[in-house]
């Protein structure tokens, strides 16, 4: 398939196509069977996507947040500071 394509039966399942661009689009669809494939298949990657969980945010981000737009340091008592999940790398020392 072409990109330019997969841009369009995208913009038709997520809604952006205008009425007469979507029916010539969903016309060009019922009439080819590769194309009709080719949409089921995005459609089925858009629904997995749209089924995941997103990330957990905390309770008190929004106020931690306008805390540090406010100028206040907005100390909640927890820890902030960044703390790596994996060693650092270090240089190699010369010899």
């Amino acid at each position: 398939m072409n990109p330019e394509l997969d841009e369009q039966l995208s913009a038709l399942i997520d809604g952006e196509l205008d009425e007469a661009a979507a029916a010539r689009l969903r016309q060009q669809i019922d009439a080819s069977p590769e194309l009709r494939q080719r949409f089921l298949a995005l459609r089925g990657v858009d629904e997995r996507v749209r089924g995941l969980a997103g990330p957990a945010v905390p309770s008190d981000l929004h106020a931690r947040l306008r805390a540090r737009i406010d100028g206040d340091d907005g100390d909640t008592g927890r820890d902030t500071e960044a703390k790596p999940t994996a060693p650092v790398a270090r240089p190699l020392a010369r010899r």
